[in-house]
């Protein structure tokens, strides 16, 4: 691939840096101190090396908004709708380039930085022929992982055809396009902020994000291009659906989706999505030590699929959310939750 190099000229030796690493690594890159020979006609040049790049690298110090000509370069490549991406090594992003991707040069080194940023590349190249439309989901992939691996696991369910499962999904509205920013950070705040229910998991990179990969039957994937995070689980016992466990898997994403919307600053609406499948005639089962249920309740639907929808601030303590969602699944195995008694069981749980 081809780089153009924008930087103000007080920072040229952290440019030609740049450059020397991206040729090491097999890529070409364009600094204009270092490229333009004295016979050529500056301007044209630099025009012909803007149109003809794969990408554009800024070199953002604290000088860099003090560079009419780089702020102009950064301009031309984003009417051009080329991926631009900020070698960050002052504390904030000027401009524009506060919307885009950036490595933080605190905590790289210039290679490593330039490995990331060349995976960043590839990977928005991939999508380039659907600027306008939303991201591709994971959830029809992810439901098929699940399965494969339920399917694949000896469990207490032998006398079932089709084992029973739940999963659950939250999924912003709309795209979140920092969480793509500085891969290998974000991959270890995600394995290092994860939940209860990934304990014993071990982290896979995938070119859109991450898998948490298990011996026991479950399966776990966040994407950054579409910000979704899903978690699916076999449900295991011969004795029903417990309950108690499906409360602390909603609110365990439910609180670690929270997390990471507010790192990545997503403020927009959201959908939380609990689905249990091959379920018909199986009872619903609270045997935590709080004790609820004084009857047996089963479902005659082989699938129960609760959405709600709400802005990514209320997840903050969803206590009140996840007792929404718990109070329409129960209805599907024909019990009724008062609101209030609903967000005091979930509380109790929690605490449990």
């Amino acid at each position: 691939m081809h780089f153009f190099i924008a930087y103000k000229d007080y920072d040229k030796e952290k440019a030609r840096e740049a450059k020397e690493e991206f040729e090491g690594q097999g890529h070409s890159a364009f600094v204009a101190r270092y490229d333009i020979l004295i016979s050529k006609e500056w301007r044209n040049e630099i025009r012909k090396h803007l149109n003809d790049c794969d990408a554009l690298v800024a070199i953002v110090t604290d000088s860099f908004p003090n560079s009419a000509y780089a702020n102009q370069e950064v301009g031309f490549i984003l009417g051009k709708r080329k991926p631009v991406i900020s070698l960050k090594f002052s504390e904030e992003l000027p401009g524009l380039l506060d919307d885009y991707q950036a490595v933080p040069m605190s905590e790289f080194s210039v290679r490593d930085a330039v490995k990331q940023l060349v995976a960043a590349v590839e990977e928005i190249r991939t999508t380039e022929d659907r600027p306008e439309g939303p991201p591709v989901s994971i959830l029809e992939r992810a439901d098929n992982a699940l399965v494969e691996k339920i399917d694949g696991f000896k469990d207490d369910w032998p006398q079932h055809k089709f084992k029973p499962f739940r999963r659950v999904l939250v999924k912003p509205k709309s795209n979140l396009p920092k969480m793509m920013a500085s891969p290998l950070e974000t991959d270890d705040w995600f394995s290092n902020n994860r939940p209860g229910i990934l304990d014993y998991t071990e982290r896979q990179t995938t070119q859109h994000g991450l898998l948490f990969l298990s011996r026991s039957p479950r399966y776990a994937e966040i994407s950054y291009a579409s910000g979704e995070m899903y978690y699916g689980e076999l449900i295991r016992g011969v004795n029903g659906v417990n309950l108690g466990k499906t409360v602390i898997i909603v609110y365990a994403m439910m609180d670690y989706a929270q997390r990471a919307y507010e790192r990545f600053d997503y403020k927009g609406e959201l959908l939380v999505e609990l689905k249990v499948g091959n379920v018909k005639g199986l009872p619903l089962m609270d045997d935590s030590i709080i004790g609820l249920l004084g009857e047996t309740y089963a479902t005659d639907d082989n699938e129960i699929i609760v959405r709600r929808t709400m802005n990514a601030k209320d997840l903050k303590g969803p206590t009140h959310y996840v007792a929404a969602v718990i109070t329409e699944f129960c209805r599907a195995f024909g019990f009724s939750f008062h609101k209030e008694n609903a967000e005091g069981y979930v509380g109790r749980v929690i605490r449990e």
